[in-house]
């Protein structure tokens, strides 16, 4: 008998040959049959790496991917193009070209055409050179003469100087609408605004703010010619009194007045009642008509840094700086990578074994997968983006098989002959031995395949913002890849060190990450060697808190001389010296500065303070034990900028004269703490009401040669609100002082000075603001 299988019948199903037209049907190619016009309709909708792949298919294709209809607008932000990229980019007849925060590498950018003018754009309307350096009287004169259509100008923060400033107040084009002109701290005075807005009596919006020597006489040049102002700006503008805002009302057309750290609140809703509700008072933080970012802002300036994520490559140096640095010599590390900085590799770039050694194993690695060729290895494909080239010059069909988006995709420096090869992490090893002997060998496969290349580095950045920075050092000694990644600057933005030991190298380290806010709350550094071989090395610090922490003078001079960016800083309860001071003081941008109860200060610290530190406006000098000559030098040759300042514990040094010199000196103070001063009288406490007009907090603690009734007098004041008196009145004493001076003003309310001092309250994982923990 057969098999029951050989009783079923089995019907195949035979397959009808295909004929030359059903052949033809099928290998038919539809696109041909396509118009031009319909073409570039669908490909209007391919973002510009799939026009490039679309180029390389045939010449009608590749001269419909260049058709300038499909470029007209590129946005090439945050990546590393090369220049002759960028020249191609330009040949396709873009209109709109974007390139915030792109990193051009190269120098050689050809001519798109020699009948075209490149460097007179007469028709010129919007121009921002906002915190540009290198601006002179040559081109001041060029700016103001040969671009006649100009109508939005912003100049501000690009340190001109007075020649510059006054040559472009009076030459500049009437035809400006809009004009920003902030920063010039030291240069703009009443004569270049009246100069000003009699050339250009069409201005709409002007940006005066951080003019520190205008007056009243502008507000009224102002409302007399600018009859068309819409909005102006004169924040931190001191020498301008509140109620000349007042007049502005004459304007019709004012519709925004931006005063910032000029008045207080009290006093902003009194202008709002004398302007009226048309009138809009602190509106814009920022001068966003013209794009300017206020440096004194801090928080606007973090959130700006903080969304600045450009897109990497797999290099292991290859970003740029989000602060760059200024400072340029031979011998020192200026610029200091986001990843991976110079200083760490020094050692393996310098050796030629190191370069023959990892040369071979790329090869190996390249053969390896190239043979086996099995899933899961893990073995990324290196493209070499320099030896393509997007798009010839010429129509010609282009034959290569490889497609370039080095215009688009960002591009690596070629700086460096060392590779970075992803190689797969076999897992199986880790296995036990009578695991590895049951598992199957595509089991193997499956648990050694390494996930993590497979996401890209935003992703991996996204996820090691939630690990702290032990972690981070683990993750580091992985492969390079997750070092290049553990070391970029987003992830050291912010470093909190309290209350711990460290060695002076391993702080070395820690800045070269790029740390911007720097918490050293009782630290103890351990060594005074600060920089290895003594190269110095430029930090991107801005804010440092030393509160009491364990430091020998050495390693914190070395600290201090490697910053030039320095707005905050702490040095409470440390020991200090002229040498110290002296590069401190280096610091340009410094606005707060806590000595209190430092040691080591004498007259020639003092005069270095005071002179050169002219954007200081928070000092705390309190309990630093100054003789008479150190604090006579510091009441007459103070800052007029500084608005809180601390001078408590000059028990036999501060005298009636020294208050009166420091009033007429700080005119603009609104916080002074007077305490333990046993030597001044009533004749202060008149001389304060007659020069602190802005005053909002006196502190008279434990000053017994005052008079209990002489502080009534301080009601005169229009905006103080807190007035303390420990140690002087009883509480008796202190309810009637309440009858005389109403509820306005708070008596006995602050224990403790908070003047410059980085952690205030129960905020401890803070310096001024911000937060030094993730």
């Amino acid at each position: 008998m057969g098999s029951p299988i050989d009783n079923l019948n089995f019907v195949k199903r035979r397959r009808k040959p295909q004929t030359q037209s059903s052949f033809n049907e099928q290998t038919r190619d539809y696109l041909n049959d396509l118009s031009d016009e319909i073409l570039l309709s669908i490909l209007n909708y391919l973002p510009k790496h799939s026009l490039a792949s679309f180029a390389q298919v045939c010449r009608r294709f590749h001269s419909l991917a260049l058709d300038p209809s499909l470029w007209p607008r590129i946005n090439i932000s945050s990546q590393n193009i090369r220049s002759s990229d960028l020249n191609t980019i330009l040949r396709r007849g873009t209109l709109y070209l974007k390139m915030f925060s792109t990193t051009v590498i190269g120098s050689v950018l050809h001519p798109l055409d020699y009948s075209i003018k490149m460097a007179m754009n007469e028709n010129l309307q919007t121009l921002n050179l906002t915190m540009c350096n290198g601006l002179c009287l040559q081109s001041i004169t060029e700016i103001t003469q040969k671009l006649k259509k100009l109508r939005h100008l912003n100049i501000g923060w690009t340190q001109l100087d007075d020649a510059s400033l006054t040559l472009l107040c009076q030459t500049i084009q009437p035809s400006v609408e809009q004009l920003c002109l902030s920063g010039c701290r030291q240069t703009m005075n009443d004569d270049c605004v009246e100069n000003l807005v009699r050339r250009a009596q069409h201005l709409r919006v002007l940006d005066l703010s951080d003019s520190n020597l205008i007056t009243d006489k502008s507000i009224n040049v102002i409302i007399r010619y600018l009859r068309q102002l819409e909005h102006v700006s004169f924040s931190r503008c001191y020498t301008i009194a509140p109620i000349a805002y007042a007049s502005l009302k004459k304007l019709d057309n004012l519709v925004a007045l931006d005063i910032f750290g000029v008045v207080d609140d009290r006093g902003i809703q009194k202008l709002r009642a004398m302007l009226g509700s048309k009138i809009q008072i602190n509106k814009y933080h920022l001068s966003s008509r013209l794009g300017v970012m206020e440096p004194t802002k801090v928080k606007e300036k973090y959130h700006a840094l903080k969304a600045q994520r450009p897109t990497r490559t797999l290099v292991r140096c290859d970003s740029t700086d989000v602060l760059p640095q200024t400072v340029q010599a031979t011998g020192i590390y200026s610029n200091i990578c986001s990843k991976a900085p110079d200083a760490l590799f020094r050692d393996r770039k310098d050796n030629p074994q190191f370069e023959q050694q990892v040369s071979d194993n790329r090869k190996i690695s390249n053969s390896s997968y190239l043979e086996k060729k099995r899933p899961g290895s893990g073995i990324s494909n290196i493209i070499d983006y320099s030896s393509l080239n997007l798009f010839s010059a010429n129509n010609s069909y282009c034959d290569d098989t490889h497609f370039n988006t080095s215009a688009i995709l960002p591009q690596t420096k070629e700086v460096s002959s060392v590779h970075i090869v992803l190689r797969p992490i076999d897992l199986s090893n880790l296995l036990p031995l009578r695991a590895r002997l049951t598992v199957s060998d595509t089991s193997i496969m499956a648990i050694g395949h390494n996930y993590l290349n497979n996401l890209s580095d935003e992703l991996l950045l996204s996820i090691l913002r939630y690990l702290p920075k032990r972690d981070l050092a683990s993750f580091a000694q992985v492969c390079r890849r997750f070092r290049s990644l553990a070391y970029d600057s987003s992830l050291w933005f912010r470093v909190d060190m309290s209350r711990k030991q460290i060695l002076s190298l391993y702080l070395h380290t820690l800045l070269l990450r790029g740390v911007i806010v720097l918490k050293m709350y009782q630290t103890t550094v351990n060594g005074s060697l600060l920089y290895p071989s003594n190269q110095l090395a430029f930090t991107k610090l801005q804010y440092l808190d030393l509160t009491m922490a364990t430091i020998t003078q050495e390693c914190l001079f070395n600290l201090i001389n490697s910053c030039r960016l320095l707005k905050k800083l702490s040095l409470e309860s440390l020991e200090l010296n002229c040498k110290i001071i002296c590069k401190l003081v280096l610091n340009e941008q410094l606005e707060t500065l806590n000595l209190t109860m430092c040691t080591g200060l004498d007259s020639n610290s003092i005069r270095e303070l005071t002179l050169k530190l002219k954007q200081l406006r928070h000092l705390n000098i309190g309990w630093t034990q100054l003789d008479d000559a150190s604090l006579t030098l510091l009441c007459q040759t103070i800052q007029p900028s500084v608005e809180q300042l601390c001078l408590s514990g000059c028990r036999q040094t501060m005298n009636d004269d020294c208050v009166e010199n420091l009033v007429r000196r700080a005119q603009h103070l609104r916080v002074l703490d007077l305490s333990d001063s046993n030597l001044i009288t009533d004749k202060s406490i008149n001389v304060i009401i007659r020069y602190l007009r802005q005053l909002e907090h006196v502190s008279f603690s434990r000053c017994y040669t005052i008079a209990p009734i002489a502080y009534a007098s301080l009601k005169k004041l229009d905006n103080l609100v807190a007035l303390d008196i420990f140690g002087v009145v009883d509480d008796r004493g202190i309810q009637k002082l309440r009858a005389m001076l109403g509820s306005k003003i708070q008596i006995n309310k602050y224990h403790l000075s908070s003047v410059a001092r980085p952690t205030i309250g129960i905020r401890r994982t803070s310096i001024w603001g911000l937060r030094t923990r993730t």
